[in-house]
Parts: C-alpha cells; structure tokens; sequence
C-alpha cells in the first residue's frame, strides 16, 4: 500500500512562496524600463496577442522631453505609441528609429516637421500615422514613401499640398490618405442631418456620500465624456491617474461644457476653483454625458 501525505501548511506556504518569487522575480526583469517611461508620465500597458502600448499623451504632456524617449530603447515589441499633444519635437523622434515593430504612431498637435519625418523612414511596420496639426510639408512627406505597410495617414491641418499628396498616393497606391472633410460639400448633399444618438449619463457620485469611486483608473478602451456644468461657478476637472494621483486636465465655466477623450473605468473629480472636492464620475466603455449638478 501507498502512503500519501497530506501537504502540511507549512508545504502550502512553501508553494506560495515559491510562485510568488517567481512572480516577483519576472516583475524585477522589466521594472527599470516600465519605470523610466512611467517617470516620465507615461504608461505601458499589454496589447492582445502580442506587443505593448506606450502612451504618454494622458500625463506625459507637461513631463515628457525629447530626452524621456530613450526609456522605448529598454521595451520590447513596442506596437503602439501615442505622443499626442506632448512637447516632442524633430530632435526626439531620433529614438524612435529603432522600434522595428511599431505598427500605430501618434504624432498630432506636436511640433514636429520635415526634419524629424526623417527619423521614420525606416519603421517598414508601420501601419497607421496620424500627422493631425503638426508642421510638415511636402518635403517630409516624400521620406515616407517607402514605408509598404503603411495603410492610413492623417493630415488634416499641415502644410501639404495637393501635388505632395498625389507623389505619395501613386508610392503607396493602397495608403488610405485623409486630410480632412469639406463640410460645405457635405451639407449641400446631405437632405437632413439625422439627430445625435443619446450618449450614457455618467452617475454623480457627491464627495462624502455612500458610493465611493474607485481609488484610481484603469486602463481601458478609448472613449468619449461630454462634461457638462449646471453649477453657478466655474470648476476644475481633475483626472485621478493610474497610480491614484491628481491631474488638472481644465476649467469648465458656469453653464458650458467640456468634450474630454479619456478611457474606460477612469475616475474624473470635480472641484471647485480652491481645490474644493464637489463628486466623481467613473467612465464606462462607452460615449457618456457626465452631468456636473447645481448643488
């Protein structure tokens, strides 16, 4: 006959101890990269399948340099990189010339231009740019001409031309090129425009009250709040970040209203004008109206 022995507790806890330092020990092995780009206020967060996500345009708009982007060199398989509304420019995107695997690149309302261009010409995965409001001109755009996986560009608002759109279509005949909609003529073939869909009211959650938001935000998919002031006083939208800080985002005046881009499960606070807290908004995972009330 065989014998089996229970497991004791002190087995159990051995065990534990055990998944735990090999848990804490994978964490080790790519904590200094994740924390140099979170320094910088950024955020890495896993893609499905395979890859990463690098995101800076939420915290990293006041902290993030040209120097800060040296942190994508220790991360590997970068798929996706948001540098929206940051402060880069030509100088920075030298460190991006590297990231073989970058598919989605996010450049809008950065000043960036032809010479920083330039620094991409080598990314043969890139799929999606979006140039939105930034400098370049025709001269930038021909260094992107032999990028063959380059599906969509955006370049609304640049200082393109017609014939620089034309050169770059006929190198990459299946690039989906968009500078924008000519709302003239789209009113004048449009009989009737059909009535906005409801958007989610966003439920008020007054500060000190039962219901208490999360202590922070969760990373989740993009949406959109249409925050909408009804006190008699301006107020200050303050997002609580990913590790639970406070963030100014703006001021929405007595009565106006604010279209914010944020995530799902984010946590927005409202204050008033000396930082006084008035109630929190959790977002959910889709377009929402966060109605900020009169009392």
């Amino acid at each position: 006959m065989v014998l089996i022995r229970p497991f004791s507790v002190f087995s159990v806890l051995a065990v534990f101890a055990l998944l735990f330092s090999a848990f804490a020990s994978a964490e080790d092995k790519k904590s200094p990269a994740v924390l140099a780009i979170e320094a910088v206020g950024g955020v890495v967060l896993p893609m499905a399948g395979n890859g990463r996500e690098v995101a800076f345009h939420l915290r990293g708009r006041d902290l993030l340099a040209d120097e800060g982007l040296k942190a994508l060199k220790g991360l590997d398989e970068v798929i996706s990189l948001n540098l929206r509304d940051t402060k880069i420019t030509n100088s920075g995107l030298v460190h991006l010339k590297d990231l073989s695997s970058l598919r989605r690149l996010h450049l809008e309302r950065t000043g960036i231009g032809d010479a920083g261009l330039a620094h991409l010409s080598g990314l043969q995965n890139l799929e999606y740019l979006n140039l939105y409001q930034t400098e370049i001109t025709d001269k930038g755009l021909s260094q992107l001409s032999g990028l063959k996986n380059l599906r969509k560009i955006f370049l609304w608002n640049t200082k393109v031309s017609d014939a620089g759109v034309e050169k770059l279509q006929k190198a990459l005949p299946k690039l989906s090129i968009s500078r924008g909609l000519d709302l003239e003529k789209i009113a004048a073939s449009t009989p009737k425009a059909e009535p906005p869909k409801p958007r989610t009211p966003l439920k008020w959650l007054p500060f000190g009250g039962a219901e208490k938001p999360p202590a922070k935000s969760i990373p989740g998919s993009f949406i959109r709040v249409n925050f909408v002031n009804q006190r008699k006083e301006t107020v200050k939208l303050v997002w609580i970040d990913y590790g639970g800080g406070k963030k100014h985002y703006a001021e929405i005046a007595a009565g106006a209203k604010r279209d914010q881009t944020t995530y799902s499960t984010a946590v927005w606070l409202i204050t008033s004008l000396q930082d006084k807290p008035y109630g929190y908004f959790v977002t959910g995972n889709k377009p929402a109206d966060a109605i900020i009330p009169n009392k």
